[in-house]
């Protein structure tokens, strides 16, 4: 991404690839492609060796490309020992679990414990 035009003193065009992303001036922000800037992030709480928590990995790499329009996805892993002060900050109990924060790491969403189905997933994350 680069700034490439000017439109006036104190506003901005940002384009990349040809499309217009976004306009900027002093005021706000108007945004033209809502998926390019994402506000939310999907937490995927899991331990990489259980069986349930693989088949939520395989169910989220089958709609990576609508998921990755939606949401950032983060992977918090009971394997890597730096992840487990998040484990702790959301009171995870139980996994495969999922949580929707927003840009600041307020909870936005949890689902149940467990599997969820890619149409159930996407249909709630469309609706946040």
């Amino acid at each position: 991404m680069r700034f490439v035009k000017v439109v006036g003193v104190m506003s901005v065009v940002l384009i990349m690839g040809g499309n217009v992303l976004a306009k900027a001036d002093s005021a706000n922000v108007v945004q033209t492609q809502k998926h390019i800037v994402k506000e939310s992030t999907l937490l995927f709480f899991m331990n990489p060796n259980g069986r349930p928590c693989q088949i939520q990995d395989e169910i989220l790499q089958s709609v990576k490309g609508t998921i990755d329009s939606l949401v950032n996805v983060q992977y918090i892993k009971t394997t890597i020992s730096q992840d487990q002060a998040e484990f702790y900050k959301y009171g995870i109990r139980s996994i495969p679990l999922l949580i929707v924060v927003d840009k600041k790491g307020k909870e936005i969403k949890r689902f149940t414990p467990g599997i969820h189905e890619q149409d159930k997933l996407i249909a709630a994350l469309k609706k946040l």
